[in-house]
C-alpha cells in the first residue's frame, strides 16, 4: 500500500514536470512542435486513465512511451535537454516499479 502511494507520488510528479516543460518549451519557441504536443499527450495519459479507473494500465504504459519519447524527441535550442534527460530517467524508473507492482 504505502510503496503503491509513492509509486503515485512519482507518477504525479513525473507527469506533471513533464507537461510543465512542454508548455516552457512551448513558449520559447512560439510556435506547437509535434515533441511538445506528443509530450503533453503521454504526462496527461500518465494520469488521467488511472485517477479515472478507466483502463488504468494504459497509464503506466504512457508514462514509459513519455520516457522514451523525451529521449527520442530532442529539445534543442531550448537548453532544456538536460531536464528532458533526467525526466526520462526518472519515468523509466516509476514505470518499471509500477510494472514489477503490477
Amino acid at each position: 500500500m504505502r510503496r503503491d502511494r509513492l509509486l503515485w507520488a512519482g507518477q504525479w510528479t513525473v507527469a506533471l514536470a513533464f507537461y510543465f516543460i512542454a508548455l516552457i518549451k512551448l513558449g520559447l519557441e512560439n510556435r506547437l512542435r509535434a515533441a511538445e504536443a506528443v509530450e503533453i499527450a503521454l504526462a496527461l495519459l500518465a494520469i488521467v486513465p488511472a485517477r479515472t479507473e478507466i483502463l488504468p494500465q494504459v497509464s503506466t504504459l504512457a508514462l514509459a512511451l513519455l520516457s522514451v519519447a523525451a529521449l527520442a524527441l530532442p529539445a534543442y535550442g531550448t537548453g532544456l535537454a538536460p531536464v528532458d534527460g533526467t525526466l526520462a530517467v526518472l519515468a523509466g524508473i516509476v514505470a518499471l516499479a509500477r510494472l514489477k507492482l503490477g
